[in-house]
């Protein structure tokens, strides 16, 4: 993975070569801006990835359970498969945050196309997708607490959790910059909504 990780941000941001292409250093090439960043961001999301897989294969199995000792067996799987996911969700952002400030170092404009230009569509969507993912794991978490013993008692505060997982979720989806094509931001002047411009 990491060799694959330095081939994937050479490309992003290219570091131990002349201005005419060739090789100085190879472990500067390799040890480029991003290089790191990716490699953690892509571990933490490794592991996020296994949990949510396990959760799923668990979840099958349920439903195709015969009895209830194997639904019993398939549904704390699923727990602690969803546990695992969001317990490597968590710093999840916060290594995709150190990416883009080693992005942002190497090339402003890049970061700039990336997160508030052509492709920031893209992390409009990809807001979506994360906050109804936690949503929806926080509360088969909060479901599944009732069946463990002794957990009733923290019961109570998930509903607090969720309010702020709704309001961070509902902060980081509002859109700075809306999806459309080329020609329709060109005739709009850009992609930045005159009323997201005036709260910068």
């Amino acid at each position: 993975m990491l060799i694959a990780n330095a081939w994937l941000t050479f490309m992003t941001s290219p570091a131990g070569v002349s201005e005419k292409g060739a090789v100085i250093s190879v472990w500067q090439a390799v040890h480029n801006f991003t290089w790191m960043p990716i490699n953690v961001h892509r571990i933490i999301a490794n592991v996020a990835f296994g949990g949510s897989i396990a959760g799923a294969y668990a979840a099958v199995k349920f439903l195709q359970a015969k009895t209830d000792e194997e639904r019993a067996h398939y549904d704390w799987m699923g727990y602690i498969g969803n546990f695992v996911a969001i317990s490597a969700f968590l710093p999840l952002p916060f290594a995709g945050y150190w990416l883009a400030k080693e992005i942002y170092a190497y090339s402003q404009t890049l970061g700039l196309t990336m997160m508030g230009g052509a492709f920031s569509w893209l992390f409009i969507i990809q807001a979506v997708l994360i906050g109804n993912l936690f949503l929806g794991a926080n509360y088969y978490l909060w479901l599944g607490m009732g069946r463990v013993p002794g957990a009733g008692q923290f019961q109570k505060y998930i509903k607090y959790l969720l309010i702020v997982v709704a309001l961070c979720f509902m902060v980081w989806a509002t859109p700075r910059s809306i999806i459309a094509t080329v020609s329709e931001l060109r005739a709009m002047g850009g992609a930045r909504t005159p009323r997201s411009a005036s709260w910068a």
